[in-house]
């Protein structure tokens, strides 16, 4: 590792993929400990690539939250 890097405790990566989101990690102390959720996989920790954003284009949810909040709010009739 850069020296630089070894400043940082953790090095992570995120995976934004067209249906859901995964992630990796690891301690730069331990570098060969690499924590991943596989991209590919149905992992209960991927949460999906959504994300909502009001009509001014503010941040409101990512995730499954992001989609469970715009079929709700879809429902009371409001309009994205």
């Amino acid at each position: 590792l850069l020296e630089r890097e070894m400043d940082a405790p953790v090095v992570c990566a995120i995976d934004f993929g067209t249906a859901r989101t995964g992630y990796g990690y690891a301690f730069t102390r331990r570098p060969e400990e690499i924590k991943v959720v596989e991209p590919g996989g149905q992992n209960a920790a991927k949460t999906r690539t959504s994300l909502l954003l009001d009509p001014a284009g503010n941040f409101l949810q990512f995730g499954s939250k992001a989609r469970q909040d715009y079929y709700a709010t879809s429902a009371l009739g409001l309009k994205w």
